[in-house]
């Protein structure tokens, strides 16, 4: 979710995002996770240990928690994602509605 309230920090879209951010608390096939400070460090970690990768403490902390939880997917445009082996929804086709 840090993800997504980045992307739409601009004034013109942050208060959609924050809505967004309140109905993914709401949703149970969503989680959202916070971290801790082990998982602080351990994305320090990884940020200095890819010196060839653009890869912001953000999404090394997404991706240190991501491991942690088993979770492949992320609600994310960021390329980073897939590079660091997930999937990033939000470059894929939406699905067709029904």
């Amino acid at each position: 979710m840090w993800e997504v309230l980045n992307y739409f920090a601009v004034p013109a879209t942050r208060s959609r995002a924050v809505r967004l951010y309140h109905a993914c608390r709401n949703r149970q096939e969503i989680s959202v996770h916070h971290f801790q400070a082990d998982q602080s460090e351990a994305a320090v970690r990884l940020y200095e240990s890819r010196p060839d990768k653009s890869w912001g403490i953000t999404d090394c902390l997404s991706f240190e928690i991501m491991r942690i939880l088993s979770d492949t997917k992320a609600l994310s445009t960021d390329h980073h994602f897939e590079q660091a082996g997930f999937e990033a929804l939000l470059l894929r086709d939406p699905v067709p509605s029904p």
